[in-house]
């Protein structure tokens, strides 16, 4: 079982390159893909900002929407995840803090690509110490907003 989180997720669905094929590859092997039911609106938003960009046409936009809504991960409802999640307020925003609390909750890894959520304090954190996975374990994740900048995250931005 693993916590994913709309980085990863958005990537798995729209990067062609060989770090979007890299996460696809990670998320494969995975029995049981979790995370609360805003991953699909927070994903949309990428989609949404990349064909703002011109990254996405509006027929590659429409796909990734359709692909979005029948894919069949297992959502978990946010409200549930409130009371963990301002936990969590001082360290990380309101969709990181649901993901983290998810992934506490149901005691597995969450795995991102985010810099702020993989970066962020974890002392409030509780029973989460070393269950964050970044970037490096699927290898060189390019978050979905830096790829629109031609900037490739890697270990060294680390």
């Amino acid at each position: 079982m693993i916590v994913i989180d709309a980085s990863i997720l958005a990537n798995a669905l729209i990067d062609p390159s060989s770090t979007g094929q890299k996460t696809r590859n990670a998320l494969m092997g995975q029995q049981n893909i979790c995370a609360p039911d805003c991953i699909d609106v927070e994903t949309y938003s990428v989609f949404r900002k990349m064909w703002l960009r011109k990254i996405l046409s509006d027929g590659e936009f429409h796909q990734a929407v359709r692909v979005l809504s029948e894919l069949s991960l297992q959502r978990y409802k946010s409200r549930h995840l409130l009371s963990r999640a301002y936990t969590h307020r001082h360290n990380v925003g309101a969709y990181d803090a649901a993901y983290v609390a998810l992934a506490e909750e149901l005691e597995c890894a969450l795995l991102t690509a985010d810099i702020r959520l993989s970066t962020a304090p974890k002392p409030h954190m509780r029973s989460f110490s070393g269950r964050l996975v970044v970037r490096e374990s699927v290898g060189e994740v390019i978050d979905p907003v830096a790829q629109s900048h031609q900037h490739a995250l890697t270990k060294s931005d680390l």
